[in-house]
């Protein structure tokens, strides 16, 4: 089991909040043409940068990758993005989005990387331009986000 982290644009998170709202389904769908390297059980975190501050927004544990074309039959009338790779959730792991602000992270946060395995924080602010690619968190990382956001679950 593996954890990943994904940057989601701010006004993505911006109408799947309004979405979530409206329709009520919770965080049940990502796609994107990175995630051919996602498994069932993996984890994926999606987080924004609002005004330079990591902001954490959700967490879907993987049931399944498929289609774009079987994405929209399972999700009818759902806006998709139209990317080759879609996952879904494990049955019974949704949750819903919501926004953690998270800038005391960012420094802490490490990736599985021979290279740039930290993000850059610079007077608490991120780059969106770091968080572009997908990145798989490493194991001490991975605890700080699940413990960030079951400290922070709304239920």
């Amino acid at each position: 089991m593996r954890h990943f982290f994904m940057y989601w644009k701010a006004r993505v998170v911006d109408a799947e909040l309004a979405e979530e709202k409206e329709l009520g389904h919770g965080f049940d769908h990502n796609a994107g043409g990175n995630l051919w390297k996602v498994e069932p059980d993996d984890t994926l975190w999606v987080a924004t940068i609002r005004k330079g501050h990591l902001v954490l927004v959700g967490r879907l544990i993987v049931g399944e990758r498929v289609t774009y074309e079987t994405a929209r039959r399972r999700l009818k009338g759902r806006n998709l993005y139209p990317s080759k790779y879609h996952v879904l959730p494990r049955a019974g792991s949704v949750q819903p989005i919501r926004e953690i602000e998270s800038s005391n992270l960012a420094s802490d946060l490490r990736f599985k990387s021979k290279v740039n395995d930290r993000l850059a924080v610079n007077d608490g602010k991120v780059s969106a331009m770091q968080l572009q690619a997908m990145r798989e968190l490493t194991p001490e990382s991975a605890r700080l986000l699940r413990k960030t956001w079951e400290d922070r679950d709304p239920a």
